[in-house]
């Protein structure tokens, strides 16, 4: 056979297991009715607003997203998603998320409302729980609804909480109840703490996001919260932000530096290493290799990020990014394990 006809077979077999295996994106996200009609009727931020191109989402001082009907919209979801040929979706709402609120009132709603498209659409659709971090008793007790009652996989939770990071001993409960539960958490950006030097150019999307997740993992692991809750399972999205290629310097700076190693005896590449990383927005193959030569592939789930990033071209992109002995896992496998999908 000659060289060319064996890399067409090879790319045939390729295309064929990438066809017919599951595909289950964990990164999604939605904005129920019950929080657009907080969000349309607030006076201040975070608020739904008309704009000359539609309608956008205010969540800071000079920061805002478009959102349309990929965001409210089920039908439409279904729709891009049986088109892109992905199989199933996990759901968790838009940032900024409960935080925003002082406590679970709006949160169990839109549980339910989560809950009850999960139900609609068996298979389809599965869905992590919304908590306010601003409450954390209520929160704690509302997660453990959210999954012993509605049957939610998990929870979502972003990277400050007003300002506080998430090392901070106040959320410990809720990392208690999370392993208790036996459930993951979803780590989400939310408006960067340096946000107000990136607002121009749009900076904010391009690293802003990026960097801010980096901050809240490494103070995570650095503080010891890892030592102290071993079993707690942790995706990072994003293909980890910015870890996989810093992480040499963040070990060497460990090192050398006294007070990074206050908390904490084994270097920080250790507790990267089990963390769960998506592949949200990861579309450059060099930087996702980097990904893959630090972390194993049971670690690595698929996601898109939608609506902010097209469903059909994030799982092309990352199938020629990535080993074909990689597929099952990443795409269907480590999923199903994580959030206990039969």
């Amino acid at each position: 056979m000659a060289v060319g006809e064996a890399k067409n077979t090879t790319i045939i077999r390729q295309n064929a297991h990438f066809a017919i295996m599951q595909k289950i994106d964990i990164h999604t996200h939605i904005i129920t009715p019950a929080y657009r009609e907080a969000l349309v009727h607030n006076k201040r931020m975070p608020k739904i607003e008309k704009t000359a191109d539609g309608y956008a989402l205010w969540y800071g001082n000079g920061l805002k997203y478009a959102v349309d009907e990929r965001m409210f919209s089920v039908d439409r979801k279904l729709k891009d998603f049986d088109q892109a040929k992905i199989d199933g979706q996990i759901l968790a709402i838009a940032m900024p998320g409960m935080d925003a609120f002082e406590d679970q009132t709006l949160a169990m709603t839109v549980n339910d409302e989560i809950a009850q498209t999960v139900e609609k659409y068996p298979g389809k659709f599965f869905g992590v729980a919304a908590v306010s971090l601003r409450d954390v008793p209520g929160a704690v007790d509302e997660l453990d609804r959210a999954v012993k009652q509605l049957g939610l996989r998990g929870v979502e939770i972003f990277t400050n909480v007003r300002g506080k990071q998430l090392d901070n001993e106040e959320f410990y409960p809720l990392y208690e109840k999370v392993i208790q539960l036996d459930v993951p958490i979803l780590i989400h950006p939310t408006e960067p703490l340096m946000a107000q030097v990136m607002v121009d150019y749009g900076l904010i999307g391009m690293v802003g996001y990026i960097f801010e997740t980096t901050l809240t993992t490494l103070r995570l692991i650095l503080s010891g919260v890892f030592d102290r809750y071993p079993k707690l399972k942790v995706v990072v999205p994003h293909m980890g932000s910015t870890l996989p290629y810093l992480i040499s310097r963040i070990d060497n700076q460990f090192r050398m530096n006294p007070e990074s190693r206050a908390k904490i005896s084994k270097s920080p590449s250790e507790y990267v290493n089990l963390l769960y990383v998506d592949t949200a927005q990861s579309f450059y193959k060099p930087a996702i290799e980097c990904a893959l030569s630090l972390l194993s592939k049971d670690k690595i789930l698929f996601g898109t990020d939608y609506p902010f990033a097209n469903p059909a071209y994030s799982a092309e992109s990352l199938a020629k990014a990535i080993p074909q002995s990689y597929y099952t896992a990443v795409f269907e496998k480590n999923a199903k394990a994580l959030f206990k999908i039969n």
